[in-house]
């Protein structure tokens, strides 16, 4: 099955799981501390040319702050802010980016407001990109799909106390088929 299929075969299961979860609450997360309150300012996104995303002004917001990881630029291992949409009715489906049905993304328009819930420290954010990568390791040829959910499963261990669906984590750990670890060896 091509990567884009399996997304959207897996992105269908993820909406059965937050509709059954019932949380309509939607994520940013950046490396910049915009302090209490961030405004949605009047420009595209970075690196939309690259991604052959449309040009339209938005802030993009997931359902769960694993699956913001997932969204995010590999890499750089500082601090992570966390702001939660005021108005999640705001929100709209984005069209034209591929692993949206994977990472629930949805586009917040100009003017939206969201409020600082959390700070993810520089050693956390270090832990969830070396353990995405051991993650990765345990492929053959990992492709796309496979980078985005070993970012959200290893976001998911490394912030168990943060607002995580455990029940996400299981069903991409089946789905790609890495193993599910012992309740008992999770801190």
């Amino acid at each position: 099955m091509v990567d884009h299929e399996r997304i959207a075969n897996i992105g269908s299961k993820i909406r059965e799981l937050e509709l059954r979860k019932g949380d309509k609450r939607l994520f940013h997360c950046c490396h910049d501390d915009h302090g209490d309150k961030l405004v949605v300012r009047e420009q595209p996104p970075k690196g939309f040319e690259k991604n052959n995303e449309s040009y339209e002004p938005r802030l993009c917001v997931a359902r769960s702050i694993p699956q913001c990881f997932a969204a995010m630029c590999k890499g750089r291992k500082d601090t992570v802010f966390v702001y939660e949409v005021d108005q999640p009715a705001l929100a709209t489906t984005c069209s034209g980016t591929t692993d949206a049905p994977l990472t629930s993304e949805y586009w917040l328009p100009p003017g939206a407001t969201l409020a600082k819930v959390a700070t993810i420290e520089a050693d956390r954010v270090t832990e969830i990109h070396r353990r995405t990568w051991q993650l990765l390791e345990s492929f053959l040829k990992p492709s796309g799909i496979h980078s985005r959910v070993a970012s959200i499963v290893a976001a998911c261990e490394v912030l168990d106390d943060q607002l995580v669906t455990t029940s996400l984590e299981l069903l991409l750990r089946a789905e790609i088929g890495l193993e599910v670890p012992p309740e008992n060896t999770r801190s």
